[in-house]
């Protein structure tokens, strides 16, 4: 490999010279034939700030030039390394192939090397070849291995159906028919091609695979009208479960992958399809907690009333069956009455059905400090204040005498814990406690309040 530095008289400073330097240039491939394309990849160093903008082909006889295209000043040295897009082909010969790099418009390097480009050939296809007698359960083979001859690799392979295939035949899922091998190639050569046909033996026909999703809950279905194609009787079925008369039952059984299996002819094995069972749960609209509210409270979110960890995509519905908002809405009780307010959310899938939840909301009479279920707690006053809070609630408490240790719960609407404190209670019938709500989520909360007697409950929102 020749190396120069080219000193331009002319717009070239002693500060520009050696700031960039073609360091490698790789050609392949190698041998390069008038049937291929050259590949040519620069390597080099401009300034730390200069950047590679393009290159410029170019030929004159045998000569062919390359101009590389940077621009930009800077400290610090830099580096690239451009491919550049395939280039040619060329016809047979001797070539000189000249790299240059330019930089801010004045050339700083230059690489001189020489390649020979050979005649070109035309690539192997190998010969054409059938395969008889193909059974749907032997082992995959590879289609290039059927051609005689030697055939070159490289080429691409279509089915009888011209889709693209891999080479690779998969007896009982590939159809039977002519698989076509393709060699492109560039002029002056020609594209070839070969065949290889593939003929089944006959066989029993077990059906395609297929796939049934059923609801957790859901009845039995019949694992022999979910294969494809054209499945013959009397065949057999295995699989995670035992499976008695063709059934898939999801109270008793595992899903997974359920296997037909009929009785091959002759040499063939006893081929089979696959029925893949999918159970989906059953949508989930939580457990019902009842509603006390004051008949004069203007605000309520319905979600407290609802554990279990509902899914919070349904809608709710008042008495009457009209749509009120999504899970977390809020109603005015003092508008729309005590009733049973329903929860529906709705499958996301047609396999399982619909689930509903009815919560009952009682209003009581003002003033609300005392209610039905409280007295059966032995409570006589449950007040929150403020409600809503932000940090910091005072829950005060007045209850009949003689009652044992008091808990206080604070649960999200979701069912679950966000706080829990013991009140020293026993003998007195008064209770204050500072409850400390700091870096709760804002929403709804149900304050419980659990005596020897039962439970009283409030409802709390933290802004």
């Amino acid at each position: 490999m020749r190396h120069s530095t080219l000193l331009l008289l002319t717009g070239l400073s002693l500060s520009a010279m050696g700031q960039g330097t073609i360091t490698n240039v790789q050609i392949t491939p190698n041998p390069i034939t008038e049937c291929t394309f050259m590949n040519v990849t620069v390597i080099g160093t401009i300034p730390g700030n200069a950047q590679v903008t393009g290159f410029t082909p170019g030929q004159t006889g045998n000569t062919i030039t390359i101009v590389m295209n940077a621009s930009g000043t800077g400290g610090g040295t830099g580096s690239f390394n451009q491919p550049l897009p395939p280039l040619g082909p060329y016809p047979a010969g001797v070539y000189t192939i000249q790299v240059s790099l330019e930089l801010n418009g004045n050339i700083v390097d230059t690489e001189s090397l020489q390649r020979t480009v050979q005649p070109g050939v035309n690539p192997d296809a190998g010969i054409d070849a059938s395969v008889f007698g193909v059974c749907d359960t032997d082992p995959n083979f590879l289609l290039i291995n059927e051609l005689g001859g030697s055939p070159d690799p490289g080429g691409v392979w279509t089915n009888p159906l011209n889709q693209p295939h891999n080479g690779n035949f998969n007896p009982g899922t590939d159809p039977g028919g002519f698989y076509l091998y393709t060699i492109e190639a560039l002029a002056p050569c020609s594209t070839v091609q070969s065949s290889v046909y593939v003929e089944y033996a006959p066989n029993s026909d077990p059906g395609d695979d297929g796939a049934v999703t059923v609801c957790v809950s859901g009845a039995p279905v019949d694992l022999f009208a979910n294969l494809q194609g054209t499945p013959q009787t009397g065949g057999t079925w295995s699989g995670p479960s035992p499976v008695v008369n063709g059934q898939y039952n999801p109270a008793t059984m595992t899903p997974g992958a359920y296997v037909y299996t009929v009785p091959g002819i002759g040499n063939c094995g006893d081929p089979s399809a696959t029925v893949t069972v999918t159970e989906a749960n059953l949508p989930n609209a939580g457990t019902a907690v009842p509603i006390i509210a004051c008949a004069t409270d203007t605000s309520m979110t319905l979600s407290i009333g609802l554990t279990g960890n509902p899914l919070q995509t349904g809608v709710w519905l008042d008495p009457q069956g009209f749509p009120l908002g999504p899970y977390n809405v809020v109603i005015n009780p003092s508008i729309y009455g005590a009733g049973s307010f329903t929860f529906r959310y709705v499958a996301i899938n047609t396999f399982c059905p619909n689930d509903t939840t009815s919560v009952p909301v009682t209003l009581q009479p003002a003033p609300c400090d005392i209610s039905v279920q409280e007295n059966g707690a032995g409570v006589t006053r449950f007040t929150v204040m403020p409600n809503p809070a932000r940090d910091r609630a005072t829950i005060e408490v007045a209850f009949t005498a003689g009652l044992g240790a008091v808990h206080l719960e604070l649960l999200g609407t979701d069912g679950r814990l966000a706080r829990r404190a013991r009140l020293a209670g026993s003998g007195r019938t008064d209770l204050r406690h500072e409850l400390d709500l700091t870096g709760l989520d804002a929403g709804a909360y149900l304050l419980r309040l659990t005596t020897d007697r039962g439970s009283v409950s409030r409802t709390l929102v933290v802004e």
